[in-house]
């Protein structure tokens, strides 16, 4: 994307904010968490192929970026009865807000630039305007693609 796009801003400050969320959880969940040492994805990375320019069109990032803030509001409203305490559960509500919000700034993008009419949120005919939980399988294979072990 030419950093001229609008949407450039948009992706570095949500980069920032992803990291944050993600450091947050790991010191939270501490050796629970799946990234520690030992565990599956101790020596996961993320590549999302944006480096590719035959195939890292503005669209094709700004889809897969809405992919990713998808299925980050999901997997949130998903984790809420896996929470064996209260002690996070309020940052974690906080955190899916704002992947909502992402996920509404990605869709006003894509529509503005290439004409869509995607609604920023859920219709109240669609589920009663509530976004989809989504179990830790549905997550792990929306995001498999771009892991690298």
């Amino acid at each position: 994307m030419p950093e001229s796009n609008p949407g450039v801003k948009y992706l570095r400050d949500f980069g920032k904010i992803e990291a944050a969320h993600r450091d947050f959880f790991i010191r939270a969940l501490g050796s629970s968490a799946i990234t520690s040492t030992g565990k599956p994805f101790a020596a996961a990375k993320f590549d999302f192929n944006f480096d590719d320019t035959s195939v890292a069109t503005n669209r094709f990032v700004l889809d897969t970026v809405l992919a990713a803030e998808k299925t980050g509001v999901g997997a949130y409203i998903g984790a809420i009865d896996s929470f064996v305490t209260t002690t996070y559960l309020q940052t974690a509500a906080a955190i899916q807000g704002t992947e909502a919000r992402h996920t509404a700034i990605v869709i006003a993008l894509i529509n503005r630039q290439f004409g869509g009419t995607q609604p920023v949120a859920p219709l109240a005919t669609t589920n009663n305007g509530i976004d989809a939980a989504l179990t830790p399988d549905e997550v792990l294979r929306t995001v498999s693609p771009f892991i690298v072990l």
